[in-house]
């Protein structure tokens, strides 16, 4: 994160004396998915299904409530708050399309709060069809993740499905 900072100089009868100060003051930069912590509340399956259409590829994910206390999750955006990514074969991020581009930007500007409540042991299934979301290659490997982040005692967490490997 680059923080902007001003130099404030006084001057007075002796001397001239400096004060670094940052005109706006921001939040400490997120942990790294890797120092991220792990959920101990929730926790997400993912598949890819095995006989898709044409040209097609959707992915199915459960989140199961396995604490022993509710769970309410906000449920906004294209994928319903849970973040998809895609890796290529090197471990690097396959680009959105246009379409991955605008479905991400609507999920920004949603007017309204939509929360679900998980009960324990209960569990949130989604769908989603993800082939023209990527710039997907042929005769390539592919990992896709689906992870989601929430708030546990007030420290933000992360619940994330083992990867899905996937061949076009």
């Amino acid at each position: 994160m680059m923080i902007g900072l001003v130099l404030v100089l006084a001057i007075s009868g002796s001397g001239v004396g400096a004060n670094l100060q940052s005109p706006i003051s921001l939040p400490a930069d997120p942990p790294l998915a890797s120092q991220q912590k792990k959920s101990k509340e929730l926790k997400i399956r993912l598949k890819v299904s095995e006989n898709p259409a044409p040209n097609r590829i959707i992915i199915h994910w459960v989140m199961k409530n396995i604490s022993r206390t509710d769970v309410t999750i906000l449920k906004n955006g294209y994928y319903f708050g849970y973040e998809i990514q895609v890796t290529d074969d090197e471990g690097k991020p396959v680009p959105l399309t246009k379409d991955g581009q605008d479905a991400w930007f609507s999920g920004l500007f949603v007017s309204h709060r939509n929360y679900v409540t998980i009960k324990p042991g209960n569990e949130d299934k989604c769908e989603a069809d993800i082939s023209r979301m990527f710039k997907w290659q042929p005769r390539r490997h592919y990992r896709i993740a689906v992870k989601r982040q929430h708030r546990e005692a007030g420290i933000m967490v992360e619940a994330r499905a083992n990867p899905a490997e996937i061949s076009l």
